[in-house]
């Protein structure tokens, strides 16, 4: 059997993921009451083996860092950070598509920014200091991904 445990914090809210733990049998669809007592022997010795989700004070189920797994990667948590977007941050375009002589014929324009307060900003900080930032309309679709690779 292969197990891969999940622990909960006191809210509910999933905490920790571990890798896969092979067991050392079977318990024929039972559930193991101690899987982790087998991972050293399966090959993870006294390696950190679980990822770790830290939540925001503020809000409930909000991600404010992850922590990767492995005893190396563990010093360099993934950060999260929340807020809108600011006047002008981001464009709004439009792309005009016809039918032209048998063949399509399409055009971008600029339309206008998105006016200050308008979209969700979410921007993540890998363990490299490279940052994502998502942009996202009142309907929770995603207008904007900005990437960045820490040169700039």
């Amino acid at each position: 059997d292969v197990v891969v445990p999940i622990e909960y914090d006191s809210k509910g809210r999933q905490a920790k993921s571990y890798l896969p733990v092979p067991q050392s049998g079977t318990a024929n669809g039972a559930i193991y009451t101690n899987p982790l007592a087998n991972a050293p022997s399966a090959g993870y010795g006294s390696e950190k083996i679980y990822t770790e989700k830290r939540y925001d004070d503020l809000f409930t189920g909000r991600v404010s860092e992850v922590v990767p797994a492995g005893t190396a990667w563990s010093q360099k948590p993934a950060n999260m950070t929340y807020g809108i977007n600011a006047d002008g941050e981001v464009k709004k375009y439009k792309v005009t598509t016809s039918w032209l002589e048998g063949r399509t014929d399409s055009s971008i324009s600029l339309v206008a920014s998105y006016a200050g307060g308008q979209l969700m900003k979410t921007s993540a900080t890998d363990p490299d200091g490279n940052t994502t930032t998502e942009f996202q309309n009142g309907k929770g679709q995603t207008i904007l991904v900005r990437k960045n690779d820490g040169t700039q």
